[in-house]
């Protein structure tokens, strides 16, 4: 390895070309997915205000990857919940977000969605959740969701389960 001070940054393009090939390595492990999901919801993230049908395909492609990664049991070589949990919440998020660039019958559908994930993300592991209650403010990932009032009481249930967990 490389000594710290000497390493070369670990850029975008270079972490992502590590989690291509961690994956076509070891397929049936959910972290590689999960990362190169974290790359296309910021990509997204970014994108949303200037070019929402690039940021629309990311969100695809990042619900995509952590669909496929919950399909896997082990984080690597074994079972992590709360690795498990994170994936559940980072799918509710890329959701909700592609639920912000749709409209109709496909909006209402991806909300539904993303507020079934977040459900199965706070259920497996609340405690993990500490940055719920800031993904639910404006322009945050969740805010969609916080602002129906088909989901925001339930959404106040979640943060009160995350609190006890975390008390």
């Amino acid at each position: 390895t490389w000594p710290t001070p000497l390493r070369p940054p670990l850029t975008g393009d270079r972490a992502k070309k590590f989690f291509d090939l961690s994956i076509e390595l070891h397929n049936e492990q959910q972290c590689a997915h999960y990362n190169l999901a974290r790359f296309a919801h910021y990509k997204g993230n970014v994108l949303r205000l200037t070019d929402a049908p690039q940021a629309k395909a990311q969100f695809e492609q990042a619900v995509r990857t952590l669909r496929t990664a919950s399909r896997f049991a082990n984080w690597e070589d074994a079972p992590i919940l709360v690795k498990f949990s994170s994936i559940y919440y980072n799918l509710a998020c890329a959701l909700c977000r592609l639920a912000q660039l749709s409209s109709g019958s496909e909006r209402d559908s991806l909300l539904e969605e993303s507020f079934v994930e977040l459900g199965k993300s706070v259920a497996m592991a609340p405690g993990a959740r500490g940055h719920f209650e800031q993904d639910r403010h404006p322009g945050e990932d969740l805010e969609l969701l916080d602002t129906d009032a088909r989901y925001r009481p339930r959404l106040d249930d979640f943060a009160s389960a995350i609190s006890k967990a975390r008390t």
